[in-house]
């Protein structure tokens, strides 16, 4: 796992972002982390080229896309028959009735999808799945196949 090193301008790019959108809290903490690195991307090729409010305009458009995303593939995920937690994080935490959640993992993992199944007794049967890109999301479905 590689370690973002924002420089201060991408900084400042995401304060106004979460300031102008009133993102402040502790459970939004996730969602801020995921912006850094959104800044940090933007800022290598726009900063010097466009006025700065475009830029926090395309980190709230690409914040919304981040959003429909997980909305969408949550919805899939019900369609299937998962349980869908709600979630504010660049993840979904999902459980299905009738199937064991290591046994999901272990026949997607088989397929090169790659989900995190937790040991611990309160979450022994949730998935955490990240919202990545639509592709890898639809390999996702694709990987549970009829379940």
């Amino acid at each position: 796992m590689s370690v973002i090193r924002a420089n201060n301008a991408s900084k400042v790019l995401l304060f106004f972002f979460l300031h102008r959108f009133r993102w402040r809290t502790q459970a939004d903490l996730g969602s801020q982390l995921q912006l850094l690195a959104i800044a940090h991307h933007l800022n290598r090729d726009l900063v010097g080229r466009f006025d700065p409010r475009y830029l926090v305009y395309r980190l709230a458009a690409i914040a919304g896309r981040f959003a429909v995303d997980a909305q969408n593939h949550a919805t899939q995920l019900q369609a299937k028959g998962f349980e869908v937690l709600p979630s504010a994080a660049n993840f979904i935490f999902a459980r299905h009735p009738q199937h064991d959640a290591a046994g999901v993992a272990a026949k997607l993992s088989e397929q090169g999808v790659i989900v995190r199944h937790f040991k611990q007794e309160r979450i022994a049967q949730f998935l955490r799945i990240s919202i990545v890109t639509p592709e890898q999301n639809q390999s996702l479905i694709d990987g549970l196949g009829d379940l």
